[in-house]
């Protein structure tokens, strides 16, 4: 079972590590992941995001995000909501892939899109904390969005951009 936590995060910037897709208009789907390689599985874990769009998460192809689509920003300006998952269960011993869809909120404008921690305890208890920076992998995805509707082209579709898979950027 997954925990799901909401909280919120002023305009203050404190303890956030944005990362975005260079050129991003409101109409682009963004594809964002990370694949972390472990020697044992961690005992608990947990991973915080925070985003200026909507988005899906997903760790090792499982869709944690409890609805279609998790909140952006929220309507009171410059408040981003923060959303904490327990994600302990469904991790590996070898790697694990965090990947994120993401679509920009077509009434911000801003270059930042998330903003994620993945933290934890080892098996032996040590304790272990990563946050999303230049080492993520980031593309277009095969769709985009316009105010009124959302248009995919499933030719172009990569099934693998979630999956622990050698990363191609």
């Amino acid at each position: 079972c997954l925990f799901l936590s909401g909280g919120h995060l002023s305009a203050q910037e404190f303890g956030t590590h944005w990362i975005s897709y260079p050129n991003a208009d409101n109409s682009s789907e963004i594809w964002f992941r990370k694949t972390y390689i472990t020697y044992q599985k961690p005992s608990q874990a947990k991973i915080t995001i925070a985003a200026t769009g909507h988005y899906q998460i997903f760790v090792n192809e499982r869709n944690i995000s409890r609805e279609v689509l998790l909140p952006g920003p929220s309507d009171n300006a410059g408040t981003i909501q923060e959303m904490t998952f327990d994600i302990s269960n469904i991790l590996r011993e070898d790697s694990n892939t965090i990947a994120i869809w993401y679509a920009p909120d077509p009434q911000l404008h801003t270059d930042k899109q998330i903003s994620l921690s993945y933290y934890g305890t080892s098996k032996y208890g040590q304790p272990f904390y990563y946050q999303t920076g230049e080492d993520w992998s980031c593309k277009k995805a095969c769709g985009y969005v316009t105010a009124n509707q959302e248009y995919l082209d499933n030719r172009s579709y990569d099934p693998s951009w979630k999956a622990c898979t050698p990363e191609v950027t």
